[in-house]
């Protein structure tokens, strides 16, 4: 998998997480819709934690790892 595709994946994952705590969402809802769409694109070992204010991801990418944190203000 190419390095633009699996950020182009995290970038979807984060904004559609960012948009359902914005929205209300419940962080764990939050944390399993970002996890699956990551998972169901072929990413491994994704850990997704969120907070309301924020959400943290982490994906193993074979050689390297990913970590991010989105911080999420609501509007």
């Amino acid at each position: 998998m190419e390095s633009i595709e699996i950020k182009r994946i995290i970038k979807i994952a984060m904004k559609t997480g960012r948009l359902m705590l914005q929205n209300g969402g419940e962080t764990y809802r939050v944390e399993d819709t970002v996890k699956r769409m990551s998972e169901s694109r072929g990413l491994k070992e994704v850990s997704v934690f969120v907070i309301p204010t924020g959400i943290i991801f982490s994906a193993d990418l074979g050689i390297e790892t990913f970590t991010g944190l989105e911080r999420v203000n609501p509007e």
